[in-house]
């Protein structure tokens, strides 16, 4: 017999402000389980961290929460549920297998799932809902380093993404890395991501050109964030943090991309260790990051050249040789680029919306001068 969700959760004692009413209905003891029906965004929180390298505990998304029931929703018009603490199994797998199923549930009905960790390990879980689903994903990280592990080996925060990629059936379509640091990855790692064409953005490319990550976002369908990819002044809270990373202005503007993009449908915050946070910056931040991922939500605009709601000027540029010709789509109305992958019809059944990859104008230019763009050559290669 199927678990009703309510018997997942525990309820949670946090103060919501006076503003959220209307807005959010959280699981308290006093109000009981919220109804998930017609819930446009879904927030549980998952103190999982058996995987965490170094035994640091992650439980404290009531922290998190408490900072972020204090912020103002002002435009949040899509009705938010808070579902409380997800109950943790005896094993990590009882506790994968029951956020699989919780995020498989609310991606079946519409709900976008944010999921305040635990540690990042959790991902596989997330992944693997989609996998239920049957469908192709782009899933980005934001993180130092790219967490690949060895496929065999045991599932750790440090390891998992070897288990996601190599998992049957495999769902990925692609793997995406924001903010990695190329002396916290071994050589090994940087050729895997070669050999499997996935995409990697260096920190130093994004640092002061956060806009560069904008397509990448675009493109994605699971979102997950190291709170280690910020750097130690903005986020304490973290005892693997580095000098460098990410400002504070700069991941809430990732998590703001991450928001408007009409493809993303779950995103996971990740390895908080409440221990190394004393004065609550980096709950705060955490907080303030979730804030601009859900006024990212209530701003989307479904301009995929696959929906036919806009108009679009198409530009071809020739290939030279036996290279195929590449089409580029810009959105009259947003200014949004897209670049089409050349797919036969059984390639496009299986990868849906994934062959138009968001790009951007430089990327056309760059084509026009007959270098075609990095983003468009991998995934050429990977669906060859």
């Amino acid at each position: 017999m199927e678990m009703e969700l309510d018997e997942w959760f525990e309820p949670v004692d946090v103060p919501v402000g006076g503003d959220w009413q209307g807005v959010a209905e959280v699981y308290t003891k006093e109000a009981g389980f919220p109804d998930l029906l017609g819930k446009r965004i879904g927030i549980f929180s998952v103190a999982e961290s058996r995987g965490e390298n170094g035994g640091q505990v992650c439980d404290g998304a009531d922290r998190v929460r408490a900072c972020f029931y204090r912020l103002h929703p002002h435009a949040f018009y899509g009705k938010i549920v808070d579902l409380g603490r997800l109950r943790t199994g005896q094993s990590v797998e009882d506790t994968y297998a029951a956020v699989e199923e919780v995020c498989y549930r609310l991606l079946l009905q519409g709900t976008l799932v944010v999921v305040l960790g635990g540690s990042q390990d959790v991902t596989y879980a997330m992944s693997r809902a989609y996998a239920r689903m049957r469908q192709a994903i782009t899933l980005l990280t934001v993180d130092s380093g790219f967490d690949l592990g060895s496929p065999e080996g045991p599932i750790g925060n440090k390891s998992y993404m070897g288990r996601v990629v190599t998992q049957s059936p495999n769902h990925i379509f692609n793997y995406i890395n924001l903010g990695n640091q190329v002396y916290l990855n071994d050589a090994a790692a940087f050729d895997l991501m070669d050999r499997l064409q996935f995409d990697d953005y260096r920190f130093g490319l994004l640092h002061g050109s956060i806009a560069e990550a904008e397509p990448a976002l675009r493109g994605a369908d699971c979102v997950s964030v190291d709170m280690a990819a910020v750097r130690k002044a903005d986020a304490p809270g973290n005892a693997y943090a580095f000098p460098t990373g990410f400002s504070a202005e700069e991941i809430c503007q990732l998590m703001r991309y991450a928001g408007t993009s009409y493809q993303v449908s779950s995103v996971g915050f990740f390895d908080y260790h409440p221990a190394c946070d004393p004065e609550g910056r980096s709950a705060m931040l955490q907080a303030q990051m979730l804030w601009c991922f859900i006024e990212g939500v209530e701003f989307r605009i479904n301009d995929h050249p696959l929906e036919g709601q806009y108009e679009y000027k198409v530009y071809k540029v020739m290939g030279e040789g036996d290279e195929p010709d590449v089409e580029f789509y810009k959105c009259k109305q947003t200014d949004r680029w897209w670049v089409l992958l050349p797919c036969t019809e059984e390639q496009k059944q299986r990868y849906g919306r994934h062959y138009f990859i968001p790009c951007t104008y430089k990327d056309y230019e760059q084509a026009v001068e007959g270098n075609k763009p990095e983003r468009w050559w991998r995934a050429y290669r990977r669906i060859k």
